[in-house]
């Protein structure tokens, strides 16, 4: 029990429940381990940008709106507790 508690084991448990039941197992939000997860983290946060660069140029956010809702990234180290 111990082990599924942490939070770096809770995560590598949901994503192979994810992977084995996407129906079941599709209510927690995005989650990575770093540093193993690290080029995900990357190929994440690129396609964000790249997304919010397209709404930019098609019209559907203004610049000021893109100003006021950068994209943001949360990296937290499990042994800090947070």
């Amino acid at each position: 029990m111990y082990n599924i508690a942490r939070k770096n084991t809770l995560s590598i448990h949901l994503k192979r429940f994810l992977n084995a039941f996407p129906d079941q197992y599709g209510f927690f939000p995005q989650t990575w381990l770093y540093p193993q997860d690290l080029h995900e983290i990357s190929e994440y946060n690129a396609k964000k940008l790249a997304k919010r660069k397209a709404k930019l140029a098609s019209g559907e956010i203004t610049e000021q709106e893109a100003e006021k809702m950068p994209p943001v990234l949360f990296i937290a180290k499990p042994e800090a507790g947070s």
